[in-house]
This record gives structure tokens, C-alpha cells and sequence, in this order.
């Protein structure tokens, strides 16, 4: 990544914002990677505070799509296309620390509270991006983005 290159070279804080870009554009690029031929492709909100930086609060990236399995609708009472799937994603990247205890905690509280579909961490490091699913007991299993975004 030139951009990388470049971001390797700024002061502290330069470098800590360009990382956290780069990590939320290294996510999105895989997520859509991975879609089956057909599938409509995941659409995203981020939230970003003052002059882009990350801004307070848990949820850093929502990927979403209309669903359009006919079955889930009807059970749901919605016609094809109503129902949304949201995936909730804490993005870290560069040599951040995972998130803590807490952090786990508040995801889990966010997550059922807006019903997301999954909850996920994604990592990103120079030319790789990991994905770890928040399980019921609190803890993060590595999965591919293959068994979650296609």
C-alpha cells in the first residue's frame, strides 16, 4: 500500500488516523470480496467524529444488505427484500490492543439490543485482514469472511 508507505513516515498521530483508514477501507474491500455471483453487495455506515477520526462509542463500521431469502421474509411477515441483515464490526488496526473485557461486554449489549446478525472484530495488519466472530461467551473465534459475507 503506498498509502501505508507514506503513513509510515508522518508523526504519531498522522499515522494513527491513516492507520484507522486504512483498516476500515482494507475491511470493506474484503468483505465485498468474497460474494457469490448474484448476491447484492454489502452497503456501509461508518461513524466517523472530528476531522474523520474515529469517534466514541462501540460500533465502529455497519455492513448491511437487503435480504432477499423469500423463506426469512415470509416467516418475518415481510415480502422479499424488507428484512435488512446487519453485521456489527469493531475495526483495529496496525498494533492496536483488542478489545477489552468491557469492550466485549458493550459489543454483546449493542448487538441485541439492534439485533445485528453477526457481531465481528476485524483486524488489519500491512497486507492482511482477520475477522473473529464474537461468540455467545464473550470470547472471539477467527472465522473466514467467506462463512459470513457471501
Amino acid at each position: 500500500f503506498l498509502l501505508y508507505e507514506m503513513a509510515a513516515r508522518k508523526p504519531a498521530p498522522e499515522k494513527v488516523m491513516v492507520t484507522e483508514q486504512l483498516a476500515v477501507l482494507a475491511t470493506k474491500l474484503q468483505i465485498n470480496k468474497y460474494l457469490k455471483p448474484g448476491k447484492k453487495k454489502w452497503q456501509f455506515v461508518e461513524f466517523l467524529g472530528d476531522a474523520g477520526r474515529e469517534s466514541a462509542g462501540i460500533v465502529d463500521l455497519l455492513a448491511m444488505r437487503k435480504n432477499f431469502d423469500e423463506k426469512r421474509n415470509k416467516k418475518l411477515g415481510m415480502k422479499k427484500g424488507d428484512s435488512l441483515e446487519i453485521i456489527q464490526i469493531q475495526v483495529k488496526g496496525g498494533t492496536s490492543s483488542n478489545p477489552s473485557k468491557e469492550d466485549i461486554k458493550r459489543m454483546k449489549k449493542v448487538s441485541e439490543h439492534y439485533h445485528f446478525s453477526e457481531t465481528l472484530l476485524s483486524r488489519w495488519t500491512t497486507n492482511t485482514v482477520n475477522f473473529y466472530r464474537l461468540g455467545n461467551d464473550g470470547g472471539l473465534q477467527e472465522v473466514t469472511p467467506r462463512t459470513i459475507f457471501s
